[in-house]
């Protein structure tokens, strides 16, 4: 008896599930925690030392070694690379954001 009855109602069963689903997504909050804010764009501040990644990524890919990093605190590293094209040695500072995106390079 339900059965035909949802047999012969489909489209309003649909349409029924849609509109339940649509409120279910966008009323519920899903930002539970930092890292879901950062996602979002809602972080503030700089990176932390979790951020290495983000900086060792961005020198190696520039075809130069590191020989040392550090993190010293706001979202700052330095350390020292050798520089792939002239093989000196240099040192860097980056700074990240909370989104452990690079926002300042100075290498000197």
């Amino acid at each position: 008896m339900v059965d035909k009855w949802i047999e012969n109602n489909l489209k309003v069963v649909n349409v029924i599930i849609f509109i339940l689903s649509f409120v279910a997504v966008y009323t519920f909050p899903i930002s539970f925690s930092a890292k879901n804010q950062a996602i979002q764009g809602g972080c503030e501040g700089k990176g932390d030392s979790s951020c290495e990644y983000a900086v060792v990524s961005r020198i190696e890919g520039t075809g130069n070694r590191i020989y040392g990093i550090e993190h010293i605190g706001e979202g700052l590293f330095q350390g020292i690379l050798l520089d792939g094209t002239y093989l000196e040695k240099k040192q860097f500072r980056i700074q990240t954001d909370c989104d452990c995106k690079i926002i300042d390079v100075n290498i000197r």
